[in-house]
């Protein structure tokens, strides 16, 4: 099974959301993958927005689960039920003007628990937007730690973080270790160099918890996947350890049999 955790319609490269849906079921079909999650951007940073991925989930639901993107800043909590109904499985949270576990925002957080929707943060370093001179976007809210006292206030949350907060990674690490129900995505850049990377590491690497997401286009699929086989390779890690970061982990995160 092989399930990728993070997609985005990308829209600047297509001249429609079908064109871009087509190029994704042969990327489907030629990787064998089973469920792309599909999160949703908006215009800010050249991705369609919430209402294209309810299409397309409405459309391909064999093949798409969506996240819905929401603003921490704008949105209100009664959204997340708004989202539920509408299908989308999991919510996307990027870019907040306060911290990721700012008191603000728990009542969203909350809403989520409550609807069983998995949420995907993006942890990390960002790279420059048009949002960067209205919200005066800075990494360091997104850092990974700031994922700790969400898991704990809400541990029937599942929370996925992308990019394995590259490049905090001994606290993306630990963070993960510690809360069952912390993930990270190993998408972006979290992979260069795999050995070095996890060799600097404190503590030993919880591998199992990893999952695998390509935050890529669907024609450029090929290069994360490969390089995701590259690093289970490179850290001869065990078949089932693979199975999990490949889709089992995420099918479990999903409800998915």
């Amino acid at each position: 099974m092989i399930i990728d955790i993070h997609h985005h319609l990308n829209k600047k490269y297509y001249s429609s959301l079908e064109a871009y849906l087509d190029e994704l079921i042969f990327t489907g079909e030629k990787f064998k993958v089973d469920k792309f999650c599909v999160s949703a951007l908006g215009e800010f940073f050249g991705n369609f927005g919430n209402e294209e991925v309810e299409y397309v989930i409405r459309k391909l639901p064999e093949l798409i689960i969506g996240f819905a993107h929401i603003d921490l800043d704008q949105d209100k909590p009664e959204k997340i039920k708004v989202f539920h109904e509408q299908g989308f499985k999991g919510v996307k949270f990027i870019c907040p003007a306060k911290n990721y576990d700012d008191e603000s925002y728990f009542d969203i957080y909350s809403e989520v628990a409550k609807y069983k929707m998995v949420s995907l943060f993006h942890t990390g370093i960002l790279a420059p937007t048009p949002l960067d001179r209205i919200k005066h976007a800075s990494s360091d809210r997104m850092r990974p730690i700031r994922l700790e006292a969400i898991a704990r206030t809400f541990p029937e949350l599942y929370i996925i973080g992308a990019h394995f907060g590259a490049p905090w990674f001994e606290e993306a690490n630990a963070v993960m270790r510690v809360n069952g129900n912390v993930y990270f995505d190993i998408s972006g850049g979290a992979l260069d160099n795999s050995p070095e990377i996890f060799r600097k590491l404190i503590e030993p690497v919880a591998f199992e918890k990893f999952i695998f997401g390509s935050d890529s286009l669907a024609r450029d699929f090929e290069f994360p996947y490969q390089r995701c086989q590259k690093f289970f390779n490179d850290l001869r890690l065990a078949a089932e350890i693979q199975k999990k970061i490949m889709g089992k982990n995420a099918a479990k995160i999903l409800g998915i049999n």
